[in-house]
């Protein structure tokens, strides 16, 4: 028995594969977008934490200054 499909058929069947496709692009660029934001975020508050801890480091030497 031989499958025969339809032209109706093959336009649906080859419109599902294009859709699964574009969905399967679209979830990939979603994933690599996420990660790019992740690192950038990493990033900045790893230096606002860097700045912080400067800033409150040279506030204890000016304290500790005075105080001598």
């Amino acid at each position: 028995m031989t499958l025969v499909l339809s032209i109706q058929n093959k336009i649906a069947l080859l419109a599902s594969v294009c859709l699964a496709a574009v969905l399967a692009l679209v979830v990939g660029l979603s994933l690599e977008q996420r990660q790019t934001s992740e690192d950038l975020m990493l990033g900045a508050s790893g230096q606002l934490l860097l700045t912080a801890a400067q800033g409150n480091l040279q506030a204890e030497g000016q304290s500790q200054a005075l105080t001598i």
